[in-house]
């Protein structure tokens, strides 16, 4: 942790994130691990185990053979709060959780908070549709929850996912009280303008922050692969050890395998409470805000908060999402 983190000294009960951990650095130790001890984590287990002497114990049932439903659910604990009513988040379309625990801590002083991690052995069973996605994520979310009030909140295409939960789930009798659609366009997966292995490039260029490349200058060629394509850009950027070319691989396999899907939300009218939270500088504003309005047949709420489509739940506006949300749940937030 050390080493990679490049710290001078890491507590056993230090959480990753919280100490500097990044998307980049994940795929980084994981690989570091699997090296040094010859034992494969699923990247979704530092999201459950983010401490060194949680991850030593999850190693320890790997290696002895005690872990019978390894990487089973994507469900993951971001915020242990006892009182208030759970925040359940939806990341976007790579679906990893790091980006969020700032933000899930600031919420998270308030009530608990849960997100739902892709490429969890069950989601990669049961396919990559956002009908799929969300029966996988309100099942899995019966592991903790009791059928009583709840939040969801989705940023970019988790939000599309946070929709068809909430249809789902009143479908099912029960009654999510309110949906947090952050910087959400819901018709994303209708119209396709790239080649799948392009739009994962462009994504995991930004995720990675690969700011300097021309994405366009950088089409894989003569069957390149595109992960191995990723690790050496991005070993040759940070300087860093190499980032595991089957971590990338799999976030690449499910951006490609979202990405070349298509929805189209058909209209409905949710019992659920709505807020739109838009991002100051987002580019679709105003025409997502047009085109859920088709789908949306209820009033709905709607905020603008500080930054742009990815940086608006970064560490740098977290906290003020977490308190826009609080305050809103709370009743407490007067919207535009």
């Amino acid at each position: 942790w050390q080493q990679v983190l490049r710290l001078p000294r890491v507590s056993v009960h230090d959480n990753f994130f919280e100490i500097g951990g990044h998307s980049l650095l994940v795929v980084q130790l994981m690989t570091r691990i699997e090296q040094v001890l010859h034992v494969g984590i699923p990247v979704i287990e530092l999201y459950k185990h983010p401490t060194v002497a949680a991850l030593a114990e999850y190693v320890v049932t790997v290696a002895t053979g005690s872990d019978t439903e390894r990487s089973a659910s994507p469900l993951v604990v971001l915020s242990a709060r006892d009182s208030g009513t759970p925040l359940v988040v939806i990341p976007g379309i790579i679906g990893a959780l790091h980006g969020y625990y700032d933000f899930a801590r600031a919420v998270g002083e308030s009530r608990p908070v849960f997100g739902l991690h892709a490429s969890s052995a069950r989601e990669i069973a049961n396919g990559h549709t956002v009908e799929s996605i969300a029966r996988l994520y309100v099942s899995s979310l019966h592991e903790v929850w009791d059928g009583g009030p709840l939040h969801l909140l989705g940023h970019s295409y988790g939000g599309i996912v946070a929709f068809e939960m909430v249809r789902q789930l009143e479908e099912q009798g029960h009654q999510p009280r309110s949906l947090i659609l952050v910087d959400v366009d819901p018709l994303a997966l209708r119209t396709k303008d790239l080649a799948p292995d392009i739009f994962a490039l462009q994504y995991m260029l930004k995720f990675l922050r690969i700011d300097d490349v021309v994405p366009r200058d950088l089409e894989p060629a003569d069957g390149e692969d595109v992960a191995s394509l990723l690790d050496d850009l991005a070993t040759r950027h940070h300087q860093q050890v190499s980032s595991g070319r089957q971590h990338l691989a799999e976030w690449i396999h499910t951006i490609r395998s979202r990405y070349t899907q298509t929805y189209a939300p058909a209209p409905y009218q949710p019992a659920a409470d709505i807020l739109h939270v838009w991002a100051q500088h987002g580019a679709s504003l105003h025409g997502a805000s047009e085109a859920w309005k088709k789908v949306l047949r209820k009033e709905t709420d709607r905020v603008v908060v500080p930054g742009d489509h990815e940086s608006l739940i970064s560490r740098e506006h977290a906290t003020q999402l977490a308190r826009t949300v609080n305050a809103w749940i709370a009743g407490g937030l007067k919207p535009e």
